[in-house]
């Protein structure tokens, strides 16, 4: 007959172990909280490269607050709106709040009322999608965002892998489904995180760092970084078959929203280009890369242009932004973030400024 050992034997070891335990626990705990004390430390002073990256991590709640999961936006229902803003991050306004967009700045300029249906990490398939949602709030001024990397989405390898898709939810639904729960340990735990966030951007920042490598302009007012040609010629170079073959595909692509706008019983359809931080910066802050300023103006531009022409011989209206940002960049104005290729707080204003003209 097997003899237990008293409880009086294992008391001492449970305590021992229990010590232990949560003496590694509260290790943990004190090195996590001096980590994000050091990693908030360091994203408010300018060391270099790594503080941009940390600042700009600070900033994901921003906007990631207004995404369920994965790409799904959190949409008010609107009965009528004025204006009705479809595209990718751009419209949508990464890293920045709500009220910072364009299309909200443009409302306050304007009192016209806007609908921004933007959606991260689409083209102009996707912005179709939301086009046809949007048309059900009735808008008489529809914008339709491309930014220059959707010459890339458009090529045919990609559309292959283009599937339709749900990218919304709307604020009652959502009120009564399961992903509100996930939602809200997010938006009010996680997100809070500078361990959390600055794991996220790096992830998202380490492949342009290391596949497409990053050139870095350090002037006196400010700082940008730009991906590498290799990446942008993919995307716009007018030499390319791939590329001409988007311009056609994309003119198609728009033609077809227009369509759909119009008999929806929209009054405008305003096709906007957006240019990349590299078309707008290049040619003002790297004119001793004679090179690299050329390719930008003889190549990308080019495209801008013969894509532009190809839309408005369908009768359709386009603004390309790019001119008048460089105006704003030509005075030594920071309109983009540092390292991220989206605009700020002032790049979205300006493009409001630009727009609040056209009505």
């Amino acid at each position: 007959m097997v003899k237990l050992l008293p409880m009086s034997y294992w008391r001492p070891l449970f305590i021992r172990v229990t010590a232990w335990t949560l003496t590694i626990v509260f290790s943990l705990a004190a090195a996590l909280l001096l980590l994000e004390i050091a990693l908030r430390f360091i994203a408010s002073y300018d060391y270099g490269e790594l503080s941009h990256v940390l600042s700009e991590a600070q900033r994901l709640p921003h906007s990631s607050n207004r995404v369920v999961t994965g790409r799904k936006l959190i949409l008010s229902r609107r009965d009528e709106v004025d204006v009705l803003a479809v595209g990718d991050s751009f419209v949508f306004g990464s890293l920045v709040q709500s009220n910072a967009r364009f299309t909200e700045k443009l409302e306050a300029m304007t009192r016209l009322r806007t609908y921004n249906l933007g959606v991260v990490a689409t083209g102009p398939l996707e912005y179709n999608q939301m086009l046809h949602i949007g048309l059900k709030a009735r808008p008489k001024i529809v914008l339709y965002m491309l930014f220059a990397n959707d010459f890339c989405d458009l090529q045919r390898d990609r559309i292959a892998a283009a599937a339709e898709g749900t990218y919304y939810v709307f604020s009652d639904h959502f009120r009564q489904s399961s992903d509100r729960f996930r939602y809200y340990l997010k938006a009010g735990l996680v997100n809070r995180s500078m361990i959390w966030n600055s794991r996220r951007y790096l992830r998202a920042y380490m492949p342009d760092a290391t596949e497409h490598m990053l050139h870095w302009y350090k002037g006196e007012e400010f700082s940008l970084s730009f991906v590498g040609r290799d990446f942008w010629d993919a995307c716009l170079h007018n030499a390319s078959a791939e590329v001409q073959e988007a311009v056609s595909i994309g003119v198609d692509a728009v033609v077809d929203a227009r369509d759909e706008a119009i008999h929806a019983g929209a009054e405008e359809f305003i096709v906007l280009l957006a240019p990349s931080k590299e078309m707008v910066y290049i040619p003002v802050l790297k004119k001793e890369d004679a090179a690299w300023s050329a390719l930008v103006r003889e190549t990308y531009f080019d495209t801008f242009s013969v894509f532009s022409h190809a839309v408005q011989d369908q009768g359709i209206t386009v603004v390309d932004l790019t001119t008048g940002l460089q105006d704003y960049a030509e005075k030594g104005e920071k309109l983009y973030f540092t390292i991220d290729g989206h605009w700020n707080e002032l790049g979205h204003t300006r493009v409001a400024e630009v727009l609040a003209d056209l009505f």
